[in-house]
């Protein structure tokens, strides 16, 4: 995904396909934390693009056999994985790394892609990105993973009955 949309500058992705984006990833980490489990790697560098509209977590896992004597507790770990997964959509949103993104005004980089994004993505990205910047009733830091999959599932099937297209 990073060589994809974010090694070069390129026109924004549609928001379709960043809805498609967002519910494979909301779903994968909901199935990764049912388990009680951390997923960890919710990086640009480890999302791989399969095909259109597709895409896949890779090295999952990696930094628990790195790492086994974290001293982390598993919530914190899985609100870790919320929080750059907001961090994550932010980025694709703008087609700028996360690095970059992180050393941006948050209300800066909103401001760039509102006209560009429903208010539903970019309060989405606004509330993963940033636990301190509240820009609608949905906060990724202290919401469920359940809670999000609510919203983004309501919004998915928006998307399907506009365009009367699947993400799959």
């Amino acid at each position: 995904m990073q060589e994809r949309y974010l090694s070069q500058r390129g026109p924004l992705i549609p928001e379709g396909t960043l809805w498609a984006f967002i519910c494979q990833l909301v779903t994968a980490l909901r199935a990764i934390h049912a388990l009680d489990l951390a997923c960890r790697v919710v990086h640009p560098l480890r999302i791989l693009w399969t095909s259109p509209n597709r895409i896949r977590i890779n090295c999952v896992g990696v930094l628990d056999v790195l790492e086994s004597d974290s001293q982390k507790s598993l919530g914190a770990l899985q609100q870790e994985d919320i929080t750059r997964l907001g961090s994550l959509i932010l980025s694709l949103a703008t087609r700028l790394p996360m690095e970059h993104i992180q050393r941006m005004a948050l209300p800066e980089v909103l401001e760039g892609i509102k006209n560009a994004y429903s208010v539903e993505v970019v309060s989405t990205k606004a509330n993963g990105a940033a636990r301190e910047w509240k820009y609608c009733s949905l906060d990724f830091y202290s919401s469920s993973l359940l809670q999000i999959c609510f919203v983004v599932h309501y919004h998915s099937l928006l998307y399907l009955k506009h365009t009367n297209k699947s993400f799959f």
